[in-house]
């Protein structure tokens, strides 16, 4: 036989810490271990299939977490500066931005240059709801002639690398 306890919120013996909150309510995560590759410019960015959650909070005065990591190249094949971004969205909305760049010597302009990266997102979201709220990550080189890399090195070759975003749901 076995027993289920179930409830809304626990408080300490001692009372709710000034300002209350901060427990964990829920925990949603994606992993990607498949390699994804863009040369989309930035003006109209690619989702980053395997990157995309979804969470419903269980309260509209939660706040959501968002943690990712993701392993990224970004490669160009002439003699200027390569750049690759990536975005974290909400829904629709871009929510932050990083930046993944490479300079490449002008006497090297016939290679491939690449360069890798872990990049990082850690966002604190007040979605006010208690609707489904979508969090992913777009890709988009900064200029053409450059392609951007996820899980994977020039020529889109996997690489042993995973990426992750992870949203968790706070109590107010």
């Amino acid at each position: 036989m076995s027993s289920e306890l179930r409830v809304d919120k626990i408080i300490p013996t001692g009372g709710v810490p000034t300002g209350g909150g901060g427990g964990v309510i829920q925990v949603v995560t994606a992993t990607k271990t498949d390699a994804f590759t863009t040369t989309t410019v930035v003006n109209s960015t690619s989702d980053v299939t395997g990157l995309s959650i979804n969470i419903t909070p269980k309260f509209a005065t939660s706040k959501i977490m968002i943690c990712s990591m993701i392993s990224a190249f970004v490669a160009k094949t002439s003699s200027y500066n390569a750049m690759g971004l990536l975005f974290l969205v909400k829904n629709s909305t871009r929510l932050a931005s990083t930046v993944m760049k490479c300079r490449i010597d002008n006497s090297l302009s016939s290679n491939i240059i690449q360069t890798g990266a872990t990049c990082n997102f850690m966002y604190l979201d007040s979605p006010a709801t208690t609707s489904s709220v979508n969090y992913h990550i777009e890709a988009a080189a900064w200029a053409s002639n450059t392609t951007v890399y996820i899980n994977a090195q020039a020529g889109g070759s996997a690489y042993d690398e995973v990426s992750t975003i992870t949203a968790m749901e706070i109590s107010a």
